[in-house]
């Protein structure tokens, strides 16, 4: 069901001063882990900063969303917020989340459409 993404991922934002890496419990080794309908996806959300910055929250959402032809749908299954003041190069963020996957939708790769999981980091 959740099969986009990588086991291990760096995204780099606010001018390259953020790095995200995502760990996926039970998927070591597997490029881009696979889960089925009703399974846990548990992880560790690491953030490590270049320089101090000042944030207000992060969150961590699980969602799925279509891509391709046609109209665009999306939906967020559940979400983890960590409330923090900043971000510190000396004090790095590893935060543990588990989420509940649904029944449906599955993932999907057609040649018109595709069901994409993910899990999207947003620093507010």
């Amino acid at each position: 069901m959740f099969n986009d993404g990588q086991r291990k991922k760096k995204k780099t934002g606010s001018g390259g001063r953020i790095n995200f890496a995502v760990r996926f419990q039970g998927q070591e080794g597997v490029d881009i882990p696979a889960y089925k309908p009703y399974s846990e996806v548990i992880g560790v959300l690491n953030i490590d900063v270049r320089d101090t910055m000042r944030v207000k929250s992060i969150d961590i959402e699980l969602m799925w969303e279509t891509e391709g032809k046609g109209d665009r749908n999306r939906g967020v299954v559940d979400r983890d917020t960590i409330f923090l003041e900043e971000l510190s190069p000396e004090d790095p963020v590893k935060h543990p989340f588990q989420f509940n996957l649904p029944d449906t939708p599955w993932s999907y790769q057609g040649e018109l459409i595709r069901i994409v999981w993910k899990l999207k980091i947003t620093v507010d």
